[in-house]
């Protein structure tokens, strides 16, 4: 019991801790709603109308709270909450579930000071979750939604279910519903999410997480590769290329720049990556990494049949 108790711990600090550095403040509500679905359990003897039932969600109230607080004149709420949800007949057959909810963007933000401020897009706010997960070790997977659950609170077609690679259910991400956004008067791109808690803590527990990486103490040697290639070919097939003809201190591929213009054919794309070179073990040589680079483009054009720029 006292092992299952350090493990909820941990995992929901590690949570917790991932929420934060991306912003949102944690908080806090009441069970005890004013729903009225045909999954809510409904109380036998309530204090009041609002609180007469038992929530299916957070994410109602969640909603409603970031309304709440604009309406007070403050800046949009970005924060997440833990609580349970109730679904089924209080008299019979009920269930109980810990779930983790959250609701964040609706706010311009620059990239640069002299561009005008943009919204977070569907692709960056899921961005935002794939990161989540990443630092927690989590692999997940991305599918169509099929809860009607969640219909009238999220976009009919900006919403996903999210999977774990043990194909135990995850929970739901998607962009807040129109009518919804209509009638809490907030931004359309405003981003909900509900995950099941005891899922993630199962997965916490059977995956170790990274808390160090060793830092190399030798310098790195960073190289510019440009070339042409076909458009149909993807480039984490060229990546997995260099990887595999590249030595072990071939530390990072990044894709530069991507240029389509008049002197490149239609069928083709130019492409410039540059080559992070790190050694734990040495200081390398320039010479070395000029014969390495060589290397990597003979193994380019015996693949791909791409031409080498320079």
């Amino acid at each position: 019991m006292l092992e299952k108790k350090i493990l909820v711990t941990k995992s929901e600090k590690k949570l917790t801790s991932c929420f934060i550095n991306e912003g949102l403040n944690e908080l806090m509500q009441y069970s005890l709603v004013n729903e009225k679905t045909d999954t809510t359990i409904r109380l036998i003897n309530p204090l009041t109308n609002d609180c007469s039932t038992l929530r299916t969600s957070l994410l109602p109230n969640l909603t409603k709270i970031v309304s709440d607080n604009l309406k007070q004149g403050n800046k949009l709420l970005e924060g997440f909450e833990y609580g349970h949800v109730f679904e089924g007949d209080l008299k019979t057959n009920y269930q109980e579930l810990e779930v983790v909810s959250g609701i964040f963007g609706g706010t311009k933000i620059k990239q640069t000071w002299d561009e005008p401020g943009q919204t977070l897009s569907w692709f960056e706010g899921k961005g935002k979750i794939n990161s989540l997960f990443t630092k927690l070790n989590i692999p997940i997977l991305w599918q169509p939604i099929t809860n009607s659950k969640y219909q009238t609170m999220l976009h009919p077609y900006r919403t996903a279910e999210l999977w774990l690679s043990n194909n135990q259910y995850l929970g739901v991400f998607g962009q807040i519903h129109p009518i919804l956004a209509k009638k809490y008067n907030l931004p359309a791109d405003v981003f909900l999410f509900e995950f099941n808690l005891d899922n993630i803590r199962d997965e916490f527990q059977n995956r170790k997480l990274t808390l160090y990486q060793p830092y190399s103490s030798y310098p790195k040697i960073t190289k510019d590769l440009s070339f042409v290639v076909d458009r149909t070919i993807p480039f984490s097939n060229i990546e997995k290329t260099l990887l595999t003809n590249g030595p072990e201190y071939l530390t990072q591929i990044e894709l530069l720049d991507e240029y389509r213009g008049v002197s490149i054919p239609d069928h083709q794309t130019s492409l410039c990556i540059q080559l992070t070179f790190q050694s734990s073990e040495k200081t390398l040589i320039t010479k070395d990494i000029e014969e390495i680079l060589i290397k990597l483009q003979l193994a380019l054009e015996a693949n791909y049949n791409v031409l080498v720029r320079i």
